[in-house]
């Protein structure tokens, strides 16, 4: 039968530990000191849960704007940057910065080329091992042009794929996380089939892993994904795609359909200011979580800020609730409360610099309730 989510990750828990390798692994680039309160959380190579991030890295254009330019109108950039993007290679990011080995693995233009030299050596600098595919014949990465709002700091994406093809199930051995604790597929329409494999081949015996699959995209494609990991991460989209506006309603839905599968799984959903559900469905039990969002933050920079979630979600439940807490949630609502500390810290500043792993003050300072499930 499949282990549980909680089990796994108890056994996989560490307790930070840090090098002066690890502390040159993780160093800032931009020489930003970590938020008062938060701890470092480097750790030895050797000590730290590690994790695979499987999906995209592409190029951001961040144009800012002081407001977001109606349509058919000329705006005055405040601001251009040009930095590494995609969903799963930030959220590799984030844990690492969270003490987790992260591991990026995806498609990149072919070896020696502008694009590819510039997204490794990103990943690099910011303590990620990368296991890049590179494609040959093509010389450009994905590029994503993002207009980002001053007054509101929210952001509006435009992609362009280029000629990069996505990974195929040749391009996801088993091997390739031989060593992971925690495997997290970006669920991409055009790579589903393959996920879906990997997946599929994770669940098999021995069952030493556990996996998760963000579901943020919504093509019909990526809706069987959601039965296949032990941790699913949900976007508000998705549910408003669904008819839901609220995130417990919805994991509520969700939780419901999983129990009756016989499926035990840690379902999330992030709403944005209005912070973010989980719902933990163990055999017939359903736990429905709901928390708010780190006080006191200006919102300056989204970009990211979903990937931030689920990477600093993954870290936590890969270290589990720390015993010394005098206030014990169990590791989900823990996860959930680190993942909204995380995720509002990356809001109130550009960028994914001087991330952290957030200590038990700014834990506790995140609202957090547990709400019945309807009808019990």
């Amino acid at each position: 039968s499949r282990a549980s989510v909680a089990s796994n990750n108890r056994a996989l828990s560490c307790r930070p530990a840090c090098s002066q390798s690890a502390l040159i692994a993780h160093a800032q680039p931009l020489g930003e000191e970590p938020l008062n309160g938060m701890s470092d959380s480097c750790r030895d190579a050797e000590d730290a849960p590690r994790a695979c991030f499987v999906g995209l890295a592409c190029v951001d254009i961040i144009a800012s704007v002081a407001a977001y330019p109606p349509e058919d109108s000329c705006a005055r950039a405040t601001g251009v940057r040009r930095t590494r993007g995609g969903n799963a290679s930030n959220s590799a990011v984030v844990a690492a910065r969270c003490g987790v080995a992260a591991t990026w693995r995806g498609t990149l233009p072919k070896r020696g080329s502008a694009d590819a030299a510039f997204l490794l050596d990103d990943l690099a600098a910011r303590g990620v091992s990368t296991q890049p595919v590179h494609r040959g014949a093509v010389d450009a990465a994905p590029t994503s042009y993002v207009t980002l709002s001053e007054a509101t700091g929210s952001r509006t994406i435009v992609h362009a794929r280029g000629d990069l093809d996505e990974l195929g199930s040749a391009d996801l051995p088993d091997d390739a996380w031989a060593s992971c604790a925690w495997v997290h597929f970006e669920g991409r329409a055009a790579c589903a089939a393959a996920t879906a494999a990997a997946l599929g081949a994770l669940r098999g015996p021995p069952r030493v892993k556990t996996t998760s699959v963000e579901l943020e995209k919504l093509d019909a494609a990526l809706d069987p994904l959601e039965a296949l990991a032990d941790v699913v991460f949900f976007s508000r989209e998705r549910a408003e795609r669904d008819g839901f506006d609220d995130p417990v309603k919805y994991l509520a839905s969700k939780a419901r359909e999983a129990a009756r599968a016989g499926r035990d799984q840690v379902l999330t959903c992030a709403w944005g200011s209005s912070g973010a559900a989980a719902a933990q469905i163990k055999g017939a039990a359903i736990t429905l979580l709901r928390s708010g969002v780190l006080p006191g933050v200006t919102p300056v920079d989204s970009v990211g800020a979903g990937d931030t979630f689920n990477g600093a979600f993954v870290a936590a439940m890969l270290r589990g609730e720390p015993e010394t807490y005098e206030h014990r949630v169990g590791d989900v609502g823990h996860a959930l409360r680190v993942a909204c500390c995380v995720a509002g810290t990356k809001v109130g500043r550009v960028g994914f610099d001087g991330l952290a792993y957030p200590d038990e003050a700014i834990v506790n300072s995140v609202r957090l309730e547990a709400i019945p499930l309807a009808g019990d």
